[in-house]
């Protein structure tokens, strides 16, 4: 969902921002085989800062919506334009579903999440370029 001003500025208000579906599956395959829990669902991206209400989350949800954050839809719909394949694996910090908000960032599970996602990206951008990783 494009709540941010960047993507606008490259593809009309009503097309969608969407990943390379093949780099997509391949980020998923490399977490899946290193036992990470993956959850695939539509991405929210906003750059209003706290922002995100009961009402919006609740109507979000229903539509499938499983992660927010403030970049994602300017880079796939920048790449897209450019030719360029994006993806992305993200790490839940925060939580919005519950009564409360749960700030998860900066945390001990939240930094291992991370270290996991960024992982299995460089793992895959060191195949795709061809480069050999050292264990």
């Amino acid at each position: 969902i494009r709540e941010e001003g960047t993507s606008h500025h490259y593809a009309p208000h009503d097309a969608p921002a969407l990943p390379d579906a093949a780099l997509a599956a391949e980020l998923e395959r490399e977490a899946a085989a290193r036992g990470i829990d993956v959850q695939r669902g539509v991405n929210w991206t906003t750059d209003a800062v706290y922002r995100e209400h009961r009402g919006k989350i609740d109507l979000y949800r229903r539509a499938g919506v499983v992660t927010v954050d403030m970049e994602m839809s300017a880079q796939f719909t920048v790449a897209a334009v450019r030719g360029v394949r994006s993806a992305a694996i993200v790490a839940v910090s925060d939580e919005l579903h519950g009564d409360e908000w749960d700030i998860g960032f900066g945390g001990e599970t939240f930094t291992r999440a991370m270290t996991k996602a960024a992982r299995v990206a460089l793992t895959i951008a060191s195949r795709q370029a061809g480069i050999s990783q050292e264990a």
